[in-house]
């Protein structure tokens, strides 16, 4: 799970522009999404409401940019601008997401 978001993370700042101005740049990567999406839907973890309600926020930011991505070749600038305008709120997110989810690796491993 850490390492998909690591990934993950990793290409959203290879493809997120700097600014308005910055030269569109075209990703050739999607977000991979599937570890996210088996843990919502097995929640094999014993955790409580608010993580799962991060990694649902989490999923749905990915599976978002994937599908603006699809769109990306024929409206570069409207993708551009979406992107721009969903990066701050995606940094809040991603970043709670990976704190549970590094909370949770370490409750683990205390059991093991």
């Amino acid at each position: 799970m850490m390492k998909v978001c690591n990934e993950n993370t990793k290409k959203a700042k290879e493809a997120r522009p700097q600014g308005t101005e910055a030269p569109i740049k075209y990703a050739t990567k999607r977000f991979r999404h599937v570890a996210v999406e088996t843990l919502v839907i097995t929640r094999y973890i014993d955790a409580d409401k608010t993580f799962y309600e991060a990694a649902e926020h989490y999923m749905d930011w990915v599976r978002a940019v994937n599908d603006q991505l699809l769109s990306w070749l024929s409206e570069p600038e409207s993708v551009q601008a979406w992107l721009l305008k969903a990066q701050e709120n995606a940094k809040s997110f991603m970043g709670e997401f990976m704190t549970l989810v590094i909370e949770h690796k370490k409750a683990i491993e205390t059991i093991l």
